[in-house]
């Protein structure tokens, strides 16, 4: 969100009141990004003191996706369940005790699937329950901007005041891309992002070792490319190393 302010160009005086994911990874990660809001967070979003927090303009929220998302688990985000998708419903108090003018939520399609629309429906009526008029949408990342088919669900709420008995949101209007993956890529990747093939040998080597109980040694069947890329390469093995390092 804070990226996508700051590629607007404009100073909306916008303040950040606080932020929280309960991934301790992306924490680490948004801190090195954004360190000045480093103060502000909250780990873990059921234990914010809603009531002790200066009400915000906008709520921006989501909940972890793996059991929306259709390469995921597909357990649905049922009010009471252990699913992690259902830690949208700890955002109700949010909302009930903050009383922001707008909420946006952002998520994969998944959550409008047949098997989870009822528990999207029942969060939308929710919100209306609270007050707030609805609106919501898939949109695709390619038609605005990005090269990259990446389509989100987002769900715009606005609060209904007195003297705003009728909120409407207007959505943006799709424009053809004009910008292709390769412009995005640099010519030259230098060296400091490629694994050796010595590193690649090393690596494979842990990987069939652990896959094969520790007692096996890399075969070559084939030549390996000259370089790999580190993202690459990590993809490959951290099925199977991943849950082997608990010390990370």
């Amino acid at each position: 969100v804070r990226k996508a302010i700051k590629n607007l160009k404009k100073n909306l005086g916008i303040k950040v009141i606080g932020w929280s994911d309960i991934d301790r990874t992306v924490r680490a990660i948004h801190n090195v990004v954004f360190p000045e809001y480093a103060n502000n967070c909250y780990p873990d979003v059921r234990e914010i003191p809603w009531g002790s927090l200066e009400s915000p303009d906008i709520l921006f929220y989501s909940s972890p996706c793996q059991s929306l998302s259709r390469a995921g688990q597909r357990k649905g985000m049922k009010k009471g369940t252990e699913t992690e998708s259902q830690l949208i419903w700890t955002v109700e108090h949010a909302i009930a005790t903050l009383r922001p003018k707008y909420c946006i939520l952002e998520n994969v399609e998944g959550m409008l699937d047949a098997d989870f629309s009822e528990d999207f429906i029942s969060w939308c009526r929710t919100l209306s329950e609270y007050g707030y008029a609805n609106s919501f949408k898939v949109l695709s990342s390619a038609d605005f901007g990005v090269p990259q088919n990446r389509k989100r669900i987002f769900l715009v709420s606005i609060r209904i005041d007195k003297d705003d008995k009728y909120p409407f949101f207007q959505w943006p209007k799709p424009y053809k891309l004009t910008v292709k993956t390769e412009d995005l890529l640099e010519d030259f990747v230098d060296d400091e992002y490629y694994l050796s093939c010595e590193e690649q040998d090393t690596f494979i080597d842990v990987v069939k070792n652990a896959k094969e109980g520790y007692s096996s040694s890399v075969t070559r069947k084939k030549k390996y490319p000259t370089k790999l890329l580190n993202s690459q390469f990590y993809k490959r093995i951290s099925a199977f190393v991943s849950p082997l390092c608990k010390n990370e």
